[in-house]
């Protein structure tokens, strides 16, 4: 793998926490500043199940891409795991532990990527009071039914 690869795969791991709903997620480029990796994934989440889903999915896409961990760490973990895919980490941390660790402190020296194009995001459905303009009710019309028209026989009075 290459530089490019290794960054496009960490911000798929991004996107693809982004979609499972995890929280102040970074990419973020050590390639200066580490011999270990070139680029460093953080994500935050509210629970242990939201990190087993969001683990489960970023082994499976990558996995369709033949990219496999190399190592992991924190696999009991209900609070932090990391994972090492060759070129990048993947850390999916709660924010408690986030912050307890000053993990964005750690790779404070790293320069931010951009993961998300702006006309790729997803605006959050704004739900909106149904206006105050009065709707006209109208009523359903019913077929009119046929009437017989009888003719009228006339009769001639003869004087």
């Amino acid at each position: 793998m290459d530089k490019i690869n290794f960054k496009k795969s960490a911000v798929l791991s991004a996107r693809i926490a982004y979609d499972k709903k995890a929280k102040d997620i970074k990419v973020i480029n050590i390639a200066n500043y580490s011999s270990l990796a070139e680029f460093v994934v953080i994500a935050s989440v509210e629970s242990s199940p939201q990190i087993e889903a969001i683990d489960h999915e970023i082994a499976k896409k990558l996995k369709q891409q033949q990219i496999y961990k190399l190592y992991a760490d924190g696999k009991k973990s209900k609070t932090w795991r990391v994972y090492d895919y060759g070129g990048f980490f993947v850390h999916i941390i709660t924010k408690e532990e986030r912050d307890f660790y000053g993990l964005d402190k750690v790779y404070h020296l790293g320069r931010e990527v951009k993961w998300q194009k702006p006309s790729k995001l997803v605006k959050p459905a704004v739900l909106t009071k149904p206006s105050k303009a009065k709707v006209r009710k109208t009523k359903a019309v019913k077929p009119k039914k046929k009437i017989k028209k009888t003719a009228k026989k006339t009769v001639k009075k003869s004087k």
